[in-house]
């Protein structure tokens, strides 16, 4: 028997899956997701150097990956969306990365060995996740004790999402959402219905200490995506408890 939480995986995956086609447009100059490439690799920098083994979770077509691998970094990139991948090893560029697919019947699990990545970066992945605890778990065990967390979710404080909490509320309401799927703010009450995870910056940082992170402070509000930065630990709260 399905729960809700399978529901709501496949629902993601289905999006995501559906979305491929037209997600390169998001990057391209102008467009509003081609700034997280740079945020993402300048906080990268911050923390690691050129030639560490680095972690793309939640890849989508690629971007991100692409724009670590162009400042040296040994990328591996995975999604659990197929046909996001199918298109980033369409676009290589001639960039020396490696994708691989999470599988969706065990999309909490991440399909590589422990300690072996020295950063995982996470694009606005984990607001879609129906288990973050289980994810944040499986990137502390591919990461090296010291390795680094660098993940992009809503900021609560922002007055944008202020704004989205209304619209939230509805899409979650079945027939609005019914009506909505209908019409040409499909995407963005999607979007509103499966962002589930849109917590505070206290929720989040308690979520990453429990799950064997350190999370470092986070700066004042000035986007809708704050960037968390948090590192591994040598043992996990829970496991010293």
């Amino acid at each position: 028997m399905k729960s809700k939480r399978d529901d709501h995986s496949r629902i993601v995956l289905e999006t995501f899956n559906d979305r491929a086609s037209v997600w390169d447009a998001h990057y391209r100059p102008g467009a509003g997701m081609a700034p997280r490439r740079e945020r993402f690799v300048h906080a990268l920098s911050s923390c690691t150097a050129p030639g560490s083994r680095v972690l793309d979770y939640g890849c989508g077509t690629g971007q991100i990956a692409r724009a670590m691998a162009d400042q040296n970094y040994r990328v591996t990139a995975c999604d659990i969306s197929s046909e996001m991948l199918a298109r980033a090893r369409k676009n290589p560029d001639g960039h020396d990365i490696t994708w691989k697919g999470i599988d969706p019947d065990n999309p909490s699990t991440l399909p590589f060995p422990s300690d072996v990545f020295d950063a995982v970066v996470s694009s606005s992945v984990f607001e879609y996740l129906a288990e973050p605890g289980e994810m944040l778990s499986e990137c502390c065990r591919v990461l090296r004790v010291g390795g680094w967390l660098l993940l992009t979710v809503p900021d609560m404080r922002h007055a944008i999402r202020l704004k989205e909490d209304r619209k939230v509320r509805l899409a979650r309401f079945t027939p609005i959402w019914i009506l909505m799927r209908r019409t040409p703010w499909r995407h963005r009450y999607n979007y509103y219905r499966l962002s589930i995870n849109r917590w505070s910056v206290e929720q989040w940082s308690a979520s990453l200490g429990h799950e064997g992170f350190c999370c470092e402070p986070v700066s004042v509000c000035s986007e809708p995506l704050m960037l968390l930065a948090a590192r591994k630990l040598e043992l996990p709260s829970r496991a010293r408890e």
